[in-house]
């Protein structure tokens, strides 16, 4: 990367696992912390018509077409 820093594996697995679904280069709209009970669970990816989560509980990112309640 040009400014210096390394690349995010989080972002890196985002975009291969959006790639392996036929949708490569879609850019993340909006990244959000998920909480329940005040206690940080996980992070929220949206793009254009997708979205990923990432649940630290199981270390595992979902993702779906699916838009509930954005």
């Amino acid at each position: 990367m040009d400014n210096g820093t390394e690349a995010n594996p989080l972002h890196e697995t985002i975009a291969t696992a959006l790639s392996e679904l036929g949708k490569p280069g879609l850019p993340c709209r909006r990244i959000s912390f998920l909480l329940h009970n005040g206690y940080g669970v996980g992070r929220r990816f949206l793009f254009d018509g997708m979205q990923a989560v990432w649940l630290l509980t199981d270390n595992v990112i979902r993702s779906t077409t699916r838009m509930v309640g954005c």
